[in-house]
């Protein structure tokens, strides 16, 4: 076997054992074991590009309606009580009930990680059954730059 056909072996696995399924929450991909055993918006974004590309879009679905389920549908704070908005993507949901949003990426990312996986799939359906999730996050995301830009 060669170096590249290995790591491609090892990365599939390693794939493969960030799967996680939760009762009440679903499937996604955790941050990490043994120190992030929670979803993760951001690395979840960033894990399915991964996934599509093997084509486990079983999988790259669910995570994703694991993040749009979790999407702030109001402005609101979190736990710790730190401001989030309507259209934010979490950053963590823990499967103690914690959701935490405070993340300037997973929002995009979500959006990003969805067109991949309608790219690979095809799968126009899924899409169109997340759009107003799409439209919320890039709604968040234009508030944000604007914040910025003044």
């Amino acid at each position: 076997m060669s170096l590249v056909d290995n790591a491609f072996l090892n990365s599939k696995i390693n794939l493969q054992l960030l799967k996680h399924y939760q009762h009440g929450y679903g499937l996604g991909y955790l941050a990490g074991l043994p120190y992030f055993p929670m979803y993760f918006g951001r690395d979840a974004a960033w894990t399915l590009l991964g996934v599509n590309s093997i084509g486990d879009f079983e999988a790259s679905k669910h995570s994703l309606n694991l993040l749009a389920r979790y999407q702030a549908t109001v402005d609101g704070e979190d736990n710790w009580r730190v401001p989030f908005y309507r259209g934010e993507v979490p950053h963590e949901i823990r499967t103690d009930g914690t959701i935490i949003y405070y993340s300037v990426d997973a929002t995009p990312l979500f959006v990003i990680a969805l067109h991949d996986y309608y790219k690979w799939s095809g799968d126009r359906l899924f899409l169109q059954y997340l759009y107003d999730n799409v439209v919320k996050a890039m709604d968040w995301s234009w508030r944000q730059i604007e914040m910025v830009m003044g």
